[in-house]
């Protein structure tokens, strides 16, 4: 009688995306130790995090997922930016989208996700002076998208 042999299509379908992103992390690990890449036990647990996440959004396992955990367990993690905008005290709406336009430029480098970011902080800071509103309809929004 011969054993019989499980598919890996089929081993998938049996893991937790916990597992699978272990899994994944562990192949990779073992690949980057073999060319002598020192990995620090805390890259491990946040790498495994980071495809658990991944795997929940949907993503599958390809060339640019791998890349990506390559620099994670490297420890190659996107900074965090440490000062976000905030309105300063007595600041108007406009002076402050104005303000957070020029600061944001290396977060948000195109120019209709800076202008988005900027309104919605404005909108939602109570700490602004209510002097100028910034609505959908306002003059910051129609120069805006003239510019682009």
């Amino acid at each position: 009688m011969k054993p019989t042999m499980l598919k890996m299509s089929k081993l998938p379908k049996l893991m937790t995306n916990r597992e699978r992103a272990e899994m994944l992390v562990e192949v990779v690990t073992k690949i980057l130790r073999l060319n002598k890449v020192k990995i620090s036990p805390v890259n491990i647990r946040k790498s495994i995090d980071w495809a658990e996440g991944r795997y929940d959004m949907g993503a599958e396992i390809n060339d640019a997922l791998l890349f990506k955990l390559e620099d994670k367990l490297k420890g190659k993690w996107s900074p965090i930016k440490k000062n976000p905008v905030l309105p300063r005290k007595g600041e108007s709406s406009r002076a402050f989208v104005s303000r957070c336009m020029s600061e944001e430029k290396e977060s948000f480098p195109k120019q209709k996700q800076r202008i988005a970011v900027c309104l919605s902080k404005a909108r939602k800071n109570p700490l602004l002076e209510s002097g100028a509103t910034i609505s959908r309809n306002s003059g910051i929004n129609r120069r805006a998208a003239s510019m682009t």
